[in-house]
């Protein structure tokens, strides 16, 4: 995939957003390259999970000039795993916007992430024994990033994970 969002921001070449209960979506095998950051807009992603996604999988992608290659926006058990990124300014991005300006939002039960959850019987089987977190997590400080991880990615021609410091706690990234 190349040289799309060309003419637009705060967007995603492959994009989900707002769902806690998303779990089980695998994005692999792709090849993203060349996708402009259109900084005036806002930075196109290669992968954008946007505000609170959670329980994706990224596997096995290549990522050749995409300043924004895996763009984390507050999520939890997200995986980023064996990925290759080449030539990008922030091959990882996570935040902590549930707690942030979003909170808001993350606690509002007629909103759309509680609302979405609602829709799933996240408290019973087969749910439950999946995904763990889920099952808890209205209790679990909603909005927070946790239980991400990225191991087994290479990083090639510069580029840094950009975590912010009030998501830290919210990742465990493996050096291989």
């Amino acid at each position: 995939i190349s040289d799309v969002c060309l003419e637009t921001g705060d967007a995603g070449v492959i994009y989900t957003g707002r769902d806690w209960t998303a779990r089980g979506t695998v994005i692999a095998q792709n090849h993203l390259h060349h996708i402009p950051p259109n900084i005036s807009w806002g930075r196109t992603k290669g992968v954008y999970l946007d505000d609170q996604a959670s329980g994706i999988i990224v596997r096995g992608n290549v990522f050749v000039k995409v300043d924004e290659a895996v763009f984390i926006g507050g999520g939890r058990d997200n995986l980023v795993e064996d990925n290759m990124f080449n030539g990008g300014d922030f091959p990882l991005h996570l935040d902590a916007r549930g707690r942030l300006w979003q909170k808001a939002v993350t606690e509002d039960e007629k909103g759309t992430l509680q609302k979405r959850l609602e829709t799933v019987p996240y408290k019973q089987s087969p749910y439950k024994d999946r995904y763990p977190h889920l099952a808890d997590i209205l209790e679990d400080a909603p909005g927070m990033p946790k239980y991400n991880v990225a191991k087994g990615n290479i990083v090639l021609g510069g580029g840094t994970f950009r975590i912010t410091k009030d998501a830290e706690t919210g990742i465990s990234v493996v050096h291989q």
